[in-house]
């Protein structure tokens, strides 16, 4: 919690993350953000996951890979329409 003023602390919090950035390595910067990405996903529902990834990916990369887990039948996928 900030104690000074909040600029100062958004720019500490701003220039400690970049400290924190360059000491990382190729390896430890991909792990971080597969925790991070994984930590959104397992946040979502399964409809609120399937619905994401309907959004983002094209419709045969969505069909493939939600089929790849559900089957022929997904629930709530491009091949229910």
């Amino acid at each position: 919690m900030p104690q000074y003023n909040d600029c100062t602390y958004d720019q500490l919090v701003e220039d400690y993350t970049e400290i924190m950035l360059d000491r990382m390595t190729p390896n430890d910067l991909y792990e971080f953000a597969r925790e991070s990405v994984m930590d959104r996903l397992e946040n979502m529902s399964e409809r609120e996951l399937i619905d994401h990834i309907n959004e983002v990916e094209c419709e045969d990369t969505a069909d493939e890979i939600i089929s790849t887990h559900y089957g022929i039948n997904p629930p709530d996928c491009f091949i229910t329409g």
